[in-house]
């Protein structure tokens, strides 16, 4: 959950307004979590910032424009709605620590987000001239399932177990149980590292 940050309509996801509008509230959450657990008990070892959609946008120009007191270890994005066109990693790193990481996943069956994010050959429908994360060199881990695991195949962090008809939904989220996205993302929060990397 972030402090300061209303997330648009989508029909305002093509619009950089409320991303530029709420970083600097979500620097200063950023830095009022890690100042109240330095100032009340030990300081935060890693600290993980995990954004999906037009959160990561959001996050994105937080990290960049405005000065934090404090740096992130991991700016994690899934489902992301892109950065701003004029973004770069050294832009970002402004936010990050210097050992810090970007990540990202994006799954295949995530149609809203796939919207090319810039106008791809043979398409005339796109959000808006972005820039996709993994475009930047993110540390890209996969969304897709794997032995025995689920596959993300839509655009939301969650999904209700049956659909608006009661019946079983065959919706899977990123944050859903037993996904491969969920347990990447469960191996950054607990050791800083995707799970091939521990």
């Amino acid at each position: 959950m972030m402090i300061g940050y209303r997330p648009p309509s989508f029909a305002g996801v093509a619009s950089m307004a409320r991303a530029t509008g709420a970083a600097e509230s979500i620097a200063s959450f950023l830095d009022g979590i890690q100042a109240s657990r330095g100032t009340r008990r030990r300081p935060v070892e890693q600290f993980a910032v995990f954004a999906h959609s037009y959160g990561s946008t959001a996050v994105a120009e937080a990290l960049q424009h405005v000065s934090l007191e404090f740096k992130i270890d991991s700016f994690v994005t899934y489902g992301s709605a892109g950065f701003a066109a004029d973004t770069t990693l050294d832009g970002l790193r402004h936010g990050i620590t210097d050992t810090g990481h970007l990540y990202a996943t994006h799954a295949a069956g995530d149609g809203l987000a796939q919207l090319p994010i810039k106008a791809q050959a043979g398409t005339d429908v796109y959000l808006s001239d972005r820039v996709d994360p993994r475009q930047l060199g993110a540390a890209e881990f996969s969304a897709e399932g794997g032995r025995g695991e689920k596959r993300t195949n839509a655009h939301d962090m969650f999904v209700a177990d049956v659909d608006e008809k009661g019946s079983p939904s065959e919706k899977v989220g990123y944050l859903s149980p037993g996904t491969s996205s969920v347990r990447e993302i469960a191996s950054i929060l607990a050791t800083g590292k995707l799970r091939s990397d521990t």
